[in-house]
């Protein structure tokens, strides 16, 4: 994509008698995508070397019959062996066979979901070493032990819930939706921006909405009924369980309950890491937010709700936001403060003065400048000769996007690289820190500025002052490095989160499966890492603990559900008390956990879809009446 260049040439700004002023900023990365989505392309997990992807090839055709064999084989053989002359030769056969498939069940489960992503213990200096070539499978027959009873819970847990489901879900789709009425109770597939291709998302219209027949949309001034956002989880290997349409069953049963309900497609591991995921998600609360209203939503009652690994993504975007919003926020107020005091103590003029406050209520957040004079990098001077524009090293793109204000304006207009859903007066929300700081990108428009040299000066004796260092140190070092996945995107102001059977701790979760054999399995390290470094910075609790002594509780939803089962094996319920104990600490007043003795992991989503088995739905009652009273706090 080009880089525009906004000159300025002498016809189009005359000789003036009142001295020259900057007049915009020039950036040297690249422009921002003139498309509606973020300039953002989804990176595929690392695969194996060829060697390894063909010898995993010829192992699966091996291991599949060999287990097909098996499975049938071993009841009949353990059956055998309590006839008293068969059993002489049964037994030994049936040890064989036990062995067979002790190795075959373990070995198919990391063929296909293994084989990406190697940890680095499976790889190998020499070039001819024999983990260089064969395919990353278990030879510990603990570990194997562990996957099989890992393997045996979760197709237990499928024949109990999803099949079931599917059955009930197919007729609720030729019945309910698949006939004419079905446009007055959902409008499908609708695009919300994702940069993944076939991301779509469905709009279940409320019961009483008067938009139902697609009718006009509501008023600007009209109130609507609350919206709540589901994003579909994955339960891997089952990767089609993240599809929309599967929650057809959960938005129903919303509707029902007076809800405006979107449920939208997320990207997922192994379609592409965590960074996509939150993108994903920001672009679809920011479509539902703008859009809400269209189908009888109220845009300020906009509630999201998530299962498992989506409850982890949706809880890592919200303390995102709030912890570099936060960071940002604490740098700033110190830097203020010792330049109001070195000003102070050097004297400054009352016209200046007035000029500084005019420009700190501007609402221009102010990062770039500390970090390109801490770079060297050379700082905004004013230009005496042109007013072409002058460059700077760092990128702001929400201001390369809207522009600057005062006589460039006109020569903007052609650049034509906004958002298209932006409005041409859009403004910066004070304070607003968005991951990439837009600081000191205003010019000063006093006509008596200080020197380069005086201002340089100026922020360096700030930056090593033992105040602001101060404040440096009760940021650490691995809070410096969080940031927000793509910043241009704005989250709306949600009025509370609902978390069922959530992960907020990525390492105790990492433990947890590694107690159990799946650390090499599950979607999650892989997902969120695979380094210990990025499993942490994507950690929700480890973001809120890092900066539990500066983090503003006004940047997080007002209120929490946390919903978790005590016989959960696939997410412990102290991931959830964990976090509201956090939240608690941190000063967020509303925080509601409620923990089921004999919920599990997947029955925690599935007692609230309609036309289950009695056996997963004893809690539905309770936790739609949690949810009722909640939304309607």
């Amino acid at each position: 994509m080009a880089h525009h260049e906004r000159t300025s040439t002498p016809a189009a700004h005359p000789p003036q008698q009142r001295p020259r002023r900057l007049s915009t900023i020039e950036f040297h990365s690249p422009p921002p995508s003139p498309t509606y989505y973020p300039e953002h392309e989804p990176q595929p997990p690392v695969l194996p070397k060829r060697s390894q992807r063909y010898l995993a090839l010829l192992l699966k055709p091996i291991v599949l019959p060999a287990l097909a064999i098996a499975l049938p084989a071993w009841p009949l053989l353990a059956a055998a062996c309590a006839i008293p002359v068969i059993g002489v030769m049964a037994i030994p056969i049936l040890l064989l066979i036990s062995v067979l498939l002790l190795y075959a069940v373990a070995w198919i489960c990391y063929l296909f979901l293994a084989q990406k992503d190697l940890p680095a213990t499976w790889t190998n200096a020499h070039r001819w070493s024999p983990r260089n070539i064969c395919p990353f499978v278990p030879i510990n027959p603990i570990r194997c032990a562990k996957v099989d009873l890992a393997a045996f819970r979760y197709v237990v847990t499928a024949f109990r819930i999803l099949f079931p489901a599917i059955f009930d879900w197919s007729y609720r789709r030729m019945m309910v939706i698949g006939t004419t009425k079905g446009s007055r109770v959902v409008k499908e597939g609708i695009l919300y921006g994702s940069p993944s291709r076939g991301k779509r998302l469905d709009v279940y219209l409320p019961a009483d909405s008067p938009s139902e027949a697609g009718d006009a949309p509501r008023t600007a001034g009209s109130n609507g009924v609350p919206v709540i956002v589901v994003i579909p989880s994955m339960l891997g290997p089952l990767t089609v369980t993240s599809k929309r349409r599967l929650y057809l069953q959960l938005a129903l049963r919303l509707r029902r309950m007076g809800y405006c309900v979107v449920v939208a497609d997320i990207t997922y591991y192994p379609e592409s890491r965590i960074k996509s995921s939150i993108i994903d998600l920001r672009l679809v609360l920011r479509w539902t937010a703008k859009n809400c209203q269209r189908y009888g939503g109220d845009p300020s009652k906009v509630y999201v709700l998530g299962h498992g690994l989506s409850a982890h993504l949706i809880m890592l975007t919200i303390s995102q936001e709030a912890v570099v919003l936060s960071r940002e926020g604490h740098l700033d107020r110190a830097y203020e403060r010792e330049r109001h005091v070195l000003r102070a103590k050097h004297g400054h003029s009352s016209h200046e003065d007035e000029e500084e406050e005019e420009w700190l209520k501007s609402g221009e957040v102010r990062t770039t400048r500390r970090r390109s004079i801490a770079a060297g990098a050379a700082p905004d001077a004013l230009d005496e000769e042109n007013d072409e524009p002058v460059r700077l090293g760092v990128v702001s793109a929400r201001a390369e996007r809207r522009g600057s204000t005062g006589s460039v304006g006109a020569h903007h207009a052609d650049h034509g690289e906004g958002w298209v859903d932006e409005s041409e007066d859009a403004t910066t929300v004070p304070g607003h820190v968005m991951g990439a700081s837009h600081r000191f990108n205003t010019p000063f428009q006093s006509a008596g500025a200080t020197s380069t040299s005086r201002k340089t000066e100026e922020a360096e004796s700030i930056l090593s002052s033992s105040a602001y260092r101060k404040a440096e140190e009760e940021v650490g070092n691995g809070l410096r490095r969080v940031e927000i996945y793509e910043p241009e995107i704005e989250l709306p102001a949600l009025a509370g989160v609902i978390l069922l059977s959530g992960i907020s701790d990525v390492i105790k979760g990492f433990r947890s499966e590694s107690e159990r054999g799946l650390e090499h399995l599950s979607y999650l390290r892989r997902a969120t890492g695979p380094s210990h470094f990025n499993c942490l910075i994507h950690s929700p609790a480890h973001l809120l603990y890092a900066a539990k002594n500066i983090v503003d509780t006004r940047l997080l939803p007002p209120k929490f559900l946390l919903v978790h089962g005590g016989k959960d094996q696939v997410v412990p319920v102290e991931q959830s008390t964990l976090l509201k104990t956090l939240l608690v600490g941190i000063g967020v007043e509303q925080v509601r956990l409620r923990a089921y003795r004999n919920l599990g992991h997947a029955e925690s989503i599935a007692c609230l879809f309609l036309g289950m088995a009695r056996s997963n739905t004893r809690y539905t009652r309770q936790i739609s009446e949690d949810i009722s009273s909640f939304v309607g706090q």
